[in-house]
Order: C-alpha cells, then sequence, then structure tokens
C-alpha cells in the first residue's frame, strides 16, 4: 500500500522547525530518518499531513558528555552512539553504547536516529540549545541481588516491558 497523500516541509533551522510545527499544528510529524514513520506511513497506521524534516538543520547530530550528563543530538543514528568513543569511554554511560547494538539490524541502526525513537519527541525553543535526549552519569541503579524480588514463575509473568529507573529527557 502507498501512504496517503502529505504535504512535506523541509527546516533550516531549530527555529524554524518549531515554526513550522506550531503553524501547521497536531498533524504535523517530524521526519528525521524515516525508519518508523515511512512503513507506518505505508500501511496507513500514521496519516500525518504535513511532513517537517529536520534532516539538514546543523547541529542535530552531536554526541557528547557534558558534566555527567550524556546529550545525543536528534539526528544522531543508533549505530553512532553505539560506535562513539565517547559514550564508551564515558562510565556512567557505556550501558547506552552498549544497548544499541540490540536496535534492529544494522541497516535500520545506521539510518534510524535516536531523536525518532524518543517517545514523545519535542522541541524546546526557550534556550540555545539544539532538541536533544540526555540522561545523567549518576542515574540509580538496579538494588542488589539480595535485595531483589524472585521472579514471577513464567505462568504468571508479565509481558508488558518495565518501566527504567533512569531519569532523563528529550527535548
Amino acid at each position: 500500500m502507498k501512504p496517503a497523500p502529505v504535504s512535506y516541509h523541509r527546516a533550516s533551522s531549530v527555529r524554524d522547525a518549531v515554526a513550522l510545527l506550531t503553524s501547521l499544528g497536531e498533524e504535523a510529524k517530524v521526519i528525521a530518518g524515516g525508519q518508523s514513520l515511512v512503513p507506518m506511513m505505508s500501511f496507513r497506521l500514521a496519516r500525518p499531513e504535513h511532513l517537517a524534516d529536520i534532516t539538514r538543520i546543523p547541529g542535530l547530530d552531536t554526541l557528547e558528555v557534558v558534566g555527567d550528563e550524556l546529550h545525543i543530538g536528534a539526528l544522531v543514528t543508533h549505530q553512532a552512539v553505539f560506535e562513539s568513543d565517547v559514550v564508551r569511554g564515558s562510565r556512567g554511560h557505556r550501558v547506552v553504547a552498549t544497548t544499541m547494538r540490540h536496535v534492529g539490524h544494522l541497516p535500520i541502526r545506521t539510518r534510524g536516529t535516536v531523536g525518532a525513537a524518543s517517545p514523545t519527541p519535542t522541541a524546546r525553543p526557550s534556550g540555545p540549545s539544539s532538541p536533544s535526549c540526555s540522561a545523567p552519569a549518576s542515574s540509580p541503579r538496579a538494588p542488589p541481588a539480595s535485595a531483589r524480588s524472585p521472579p514471577p514463575s513464567s505462568s504468571t509473568a508479565s509481558t508488558r516491558p518495565r518501566s527504567s529507573p533512569t531519569r532523563s529527557s528529550c527535548a
């Protein structure tokens, strides 16, 4: 099946993207790598009236540790995080790089962006920084094995994913 007709808009800056999304309203979606949205549109599970393309906005492809926080720009791919010496070398964020190898197959990781994988990415035009995700290195850790409850039996195990104890924010 082919996607429904859509109006395409290319943003040239974060300010431009925010203005586009504000003026186009709730029927607008941001597109970066397109690995999630395009297949949904093809099956008509998503029918946005407008697409705001952010792929050419400078600065959204940055990946850095600032203090104890990892800042991942909206255009950084899963593979870039996986291969990043900055993330792998950060004692508090190594797990982020390690888990990226479990995101899809290599072609998906090299095209799919972390920003699109965020639950509800929203731009906040109030500051000079670009939209990104961040997580502190001092996030709570799981309790020691002796303090954990025994796992549920297989007959009563829940299929719902557990919520992460890590505080993070995506903007």
